[in-house]
């Protein structure tokens, strides 16, 4: 079975495969094109990535909260009671050791 159907199929002449090949063609090079990074760089302008390094140099970083100090947040978590549970202090609460986890990815990510 041939890949494409004969355009004398639908009443077409043979001219309109050639014309759909090159159709799609220029369609091809013109995506192609369109997805080429800009010269901008190359006139004196800046890239995307620097763009965006800059973004996050200047304006990111200054907006992240300080570390935290774990050692802080274990003696607030610990200091943490339950009154519906009896467990002697924060850590033993599943809730609080869930909190401390998620504290703990959080910094990470910081």
């Amino acid at each position: 079975m041939p890949q494409n159907d004969n355009p004398l199929m639908f009443g077409l002449n043979q001219n309109a495969d050639l014309t759909a090949a090159l159709n799609a063609s220029k369609a091809l090079i013109a995506i192609l094109i369109d997805t080429q990074p800009s010269d901008a760089a190359a006139a004196g302008g800046k890239t995307p990535e620097q763009i965006v390094k800059e973004m996050i140099e200047n304006d990111f970083l200054k907006m992240l909260p300080e570390d935290f100090k774990m050692q802080e947040v274990v003696d607030r978590i610990t200091a943490m009671q339950s009154r519906k549970l009896s467990a002697p202090n924060g850590m033993e609460i599943p809730l609080n050791i869930f909190l401390f986890q998620e504290i703990q990815r959080f910094q990470n990510i910081l």
